[in-house]
């Protein structure tokens, strides 16, 4: 077993979600934001002003590659370093989202403090048509 923390470059603790991606990397959420795990060093805080540099609540790696992060202001999708949030004005339910898991059909199951819902999003942000 191996243990990872701030000598691999972790920038704060507690871990609150996890996710591995397609390319076998991890991706790590904290009250700072999210970090990726790559041959046992994370890399710095994906984060940018008014982003992602808050408390990371659940997080899901797409067949795309791409991360989906919820946090305390919603829904956000990183492709690379781009970081796109959804919000009540993009047509998410609530901002109190807990967790988030994709089906079969590549549809997004979001479970709320109060409901769950389908956020009808493909893996590149776009409406399911």
């Amino acid at each position: 077993m191996a243990v990872f923390g701030k000598p691999q470059g972790l920038a704060a603790a507690p871990v609150t979600a996890m996710a591995e991606g397609v390319d076998g990397a991890v991706w790590v959420g904290t009250a700072l934001g999210v970090q990726r795990l790559d041959h046992g060093q994370f890399g710095p805080v994906l984060a940018r002003p008014g982003g992602l540099r808050q408390n990371v609540v659940s997080l899901h790696t797409d067949d795309a590659g791409h991360l989906w992060a919820i946090t305390g202001s919603g829904l956000n999708r990183i492709a690379g370093t781009h970081l796109t949030p959804y919000t009540r004005a993009e047509g998410m339910p609530e901002p109190d989202m807990a967790w988030i898991l994709e089906d079969d059909d590549g549809y997004f199951w979001i479970a709320g403090r109060q409901r769950q819902t389908s956020a009808d999003l493909c893996h590149d942000g776009s409406r399911h048509e």
